[in-house]
C-alpha cells in the first residue's frame, strides 16, 4: 500500500482505541470445520448474524456433514433470503465443505494436524469458494497463525477513518494490518475491530474479483447482486451458546459521533 508510513501511526492509534473500547470476554476454539462454517457466515456480515444463522442451521441439521450435503438453496431457506449475499455465500460454503470431504474422506479436518502455518494456509487458499477474510480468520482462530481478517465492509470503515489509503485493495489492507499488529496482539485486535465494524451498517460494494463467485459457482443475475451499499442491517444476538465463538462487550467509554459517510446499524 502506498504511503504506508503515513497511515501507520493513525491505524495503530485506532486499533489501540478499539482494544480499549471493546473487551473480548471468552474465546472458545471450535472444531475447524465448525469454525469454517461460521467464518463463511460472518464474511461481509456481522458476528451476531453469523452466530444466529449457525444456530438456525444446527437446529435444522444433524451435523456439519448434513450442512455439506444440503443444496445451497436449502441453506438460503434456513438462514433467510435477506441474509447478505445469501445465495453466493451458500454456494461458496457448499463448494468448500465438499472439497474438505474430498480431501479428508470425512467432514473433520485431520490432515492439517502437525502441519506448519504455510501448509495450513496453502490448504485453505486452495479451497474453492474461499475468501481472504475466511482464510485469515481460520488461520487466526483455528491454527494460531498471525493474521488479521479484513472483508469489504471492514475495509470501507478503515477508509472512512482515513487510516488506509482510499485506493487500498483488500489484499493490501490485510497485509498492512498484519505488518502493524503484532502476532501476540492479533486476536485481541481482530475481536475489537470485528465488534467495532459490527456496529455499523454493512457496506458491501458491487461484485468484485474478491467477492465474485468461484469459477465453478453459477449464480443467476438476481442471485449475484451484492447487498446494496448502505443498506441497514439490524444487529441480532444469538441465544444459543453452542455455536458461540466470541462475545464482546463495549467498555463504558462514550464515543463521540462523527460526521462521516457511515451510519450506525439500527438496533
Amino acid at each position: 500500500m502506498k504511503d504506508d508510513s503515513t497511515y501507520a501511526k493513525k491505524f495503530t492509534a485506532l486499533v489501540k482505541k478499539l482494544c480499549k473500547s471493546y473487551k473480548a470476554e471468552d474465546v472458545v476454539q471450535l472444531e475447524p470445520t465448525t469454525q469454517l462454517i461460521i467464518s463463511f457466515l460472518e464474511w461481509n456480515a456481522t458476528n451476531a448474524m453469523a452466530l444466529e444463522a449457525h444456530d438456525k442451521l444446527m437446529q435444522a441439521m444433524v451435523d456439519n456433514n448434513d450442512i455439506r450435503v444440503s443444496l445451497p438453496q436449502e441453506i438460503v431457506a434456513i438462514i433467510g433470503e435477506n441474509y447478505p449475499l445469501a445465495q453466493e455465500r451458500a454456494c461458496r460454503m457448499h463448494e468448500a465443505l465438499n472439497e474438505v470431504f474430498n480431501r479428508e474422506h470425512d467432514i473433520v479436518i485431520t490432515s492439517l494436524k502437525g502441519k506448519n502455518k504455510k501448509q495450513v494456509k496453502t490448504y485453505l487458499e486452495t479451497l474453492p469458494g474461499i475468501t481472504p477474510y475466511i482464510i485469515a480468520q481460520m488461520l487466526l482462530l483455528s491454527y494460531g497463525g498471525h493474521a488479521v481478517p479484513v472483508d469489504e465492509h471492514t475495509l470501507a470503515l478503515l477508509k472512512d477513518e482515513q487510516v488506509v489509503d482510499q485506493d487500498c485493495t483488500l489484499a493490501e489492507a490485510e497485509s498492512f494490518c498484519e505488518r502493524h499488529i503484532k502476532a501476540a496482539d492479533a486476536l485481541e485486535s481482530h475481536l475489537a475491530m470485528r465488534a467495532w465494524a459490527d456496529e455499523y451498517e454493512l457496506m458491501i460494494p458491487e461484485m468484485t474479483p474478491v467477492s465474485a463467485p468461484a469459477p465453478d459457482i453459477k449464480l443467476s443475475d438476481s442471485d449475484s447482486a451484492a447487498e446494496p451499499k448502505g443498506k441497514k442491517t439490524t444487529k441480532t444476538k444469538s441465544k444459543s451458546s453452542t455455536s458461540k465463538t466470541t462475545t464482546t462487550s463495549k467498555a463504558s467509554t462514550s464515543k463521540t459521533k462523527k460526521t462521516t459517510s457511515r451510519k450506525k446499524a439500527s438496533k
